[in-house]
């Protein structure tokens, strides 16, 4: 659960009881201390409502950042002419980029060419010591 999330549920509850002590105390003293609580419950529930919207702006903006990495790594260098248009999704049979599961390996264009067989030393994922190939 988010900051944002903790805070919008405390605003809440503490709208819904301010709501139930303005309806006690409109109904056993007098009925004007009524509309004090209600104001108030009101104004919490609205910054909930804010405090709502914050999360769900944080969750779209790191969606689109994941999507934005995403799309940024399979669309940095197109492989053949196939795959320009087609974003990727498509490879001709001159493409050197295999398609499929393969390509979450790949690390270099040497990895590329040959399936993962061969790094050359300047491969991050060869000197790392994670590479498979």
């Amino acid at each position: 659960m988010s900051p944002a999330q903790r805070t919008a549920h405390s605003l809440t509850t503490a709208a819904t009881i301010l709501t139930a002590g303005g309806i006690y105390l409109g109904l056993t003293l007098s009925w004007w201390l009524l509309l004090p609580c209600l104001y108030a419950a009101a104004v919490l529930l609205w910054c909930a409502a804010c405090e709502r919207a914050h999360h769900l702006r944080l969750l779209a903006e790191q969606k689109q950042a994941r999507h934005a990495a995403h799309s940024k790594h399979l669309d940095a260098a197109p492989c053949c002419r196939l795959a320009e248009p087609s974003g990727g999704s498509a490879h001709g049979t001159d493409s050197p980029r295999p398609t499929g599961p393969v390509l979450d390996g790949a690390c270099c264009s040497m990895w590329l060419i040959t399936s993962g067989s061969l790094h050359g030393p300047q491969c991050p994922t060869r000197t790392n010591g994670s590479s498979t190939g």
